[in-house]
C-alpha cells in the first residue's frame, strides 16, 4: 500500500476513537491483517513509510563461503566460474564474495638465502635514528618486448606478497634499456640511461 493510504488509515484510527483498526482498514480498502501490521509498526517507528529492506538474502551459506575460501587458497588461479560450479552458484556471486579481486604482483625472484640476508640487514639497521643522510640508488631495466599481461589471483590484502600470490620476474630480456637513479629522503637524483 502506498504511504498516503496508510497515513489516512492511521489518521482515521487516531482521529476517531470509535473507529477500530478493522473499520479504518475497511474504509481505506486495506486488508485487515496488513492493517494490524501497519498499526503495530506506527507507534514503534512514528511513520508509515517502509523501512529500507535488507535486500535479497545471501545465496551463499556459511559452509559455502568456507568451502570457497579453502578452494581458492589451494588453487589461487582457478576461474571464478569453476569455483561457482562447485557450490552451485555463479562466477558473479563468487567474485562479489571474494572482493577485492587482486592482480598478482610482479616481484623479483629471491632465493631463500637472499631473503635471509635482506632480513638480517633490516634487523641490523632497524634502530638507525636518521636516514636523511643516506642516498638510495638502484638500476632497473625497461623491457621493450616482454609480456606485461596481468595474472589474476585470489588473495586477501595481507597476502599481497605471499609466495603463491606473486609472479616471479627474472632480469632477462632480449630488448631492454637499463636506467640508474637515486633518491634521498626529500629529493631525488637524475635518471640516467646506461649504455
Amino acid at each position: 500500500y502506498d504511504s498516503p493510504r496508510k497515513q489516512r488509515f492511521v489518521g482515521r484510527v487516531l482521529a476517531d476513537k470509535k473507529h477500530n483498526v478493522a473499520a479504518a482498514a475497511r474504509a481505506e480498502g486495506i486488508h485487515p491483517r496488513s492493517a494490524h501490521k501497519i498499526w503495530r509498526k506506527y507507534p514503534e517507528t512514528g511513520t508509515t513509510h517502509r523501512r529500507p529492506g535488507q535486500g535479497r538474502p545471501p545465496s551463499l551459506t556459511p559452509a559455502d563461503k568456507r568451502f570457497i575460501l579453502r578452494t581458492v587458497r589451494k588453487n589461487r588461479r582457478m576461474p571464478f566460474g569453476e569455483v561457482g560450479n562447485l557450490v552451485n552458484s555463479s562466477a558473479t556471486v563468487v567474485c562479489d564474495y571474494l572482493k577485492p579481486l587482486r592482480i598478482a604482483k610482479r616481484k623479483l625472484y629471491l632465493k631463500p638465502e637472499h631473503k635471509v640476508r635482506r632480513l638480517d640487514w633490516a634487523r641490523t639497521n632497524a634502530d638507525r635514528a636518521r636516514w636523511d643522510d643516506i642516498a638510495w640508488s638502484d638500476e632497473s631495466y625497461i623491457y621493450l618486448d616482454s609480456s606485461r599481461n596481468a595474472v589474476y589471483v585470489t588473495r586477501r590484502a595481507d597476502e599481497k606478497y605471499d609466495e603463491d600470490c606473486i609472479i616471479p620476474t627474472f632480469a632477462q630480456s632480449s630488448i631492454r634499456v637499463m636506467v640508474w637513479g637515486c633518491a634521498m629522503q626529500d629529493r631525488k637524483g637524475p635518471l640516467i640511461a646506461l649504455e
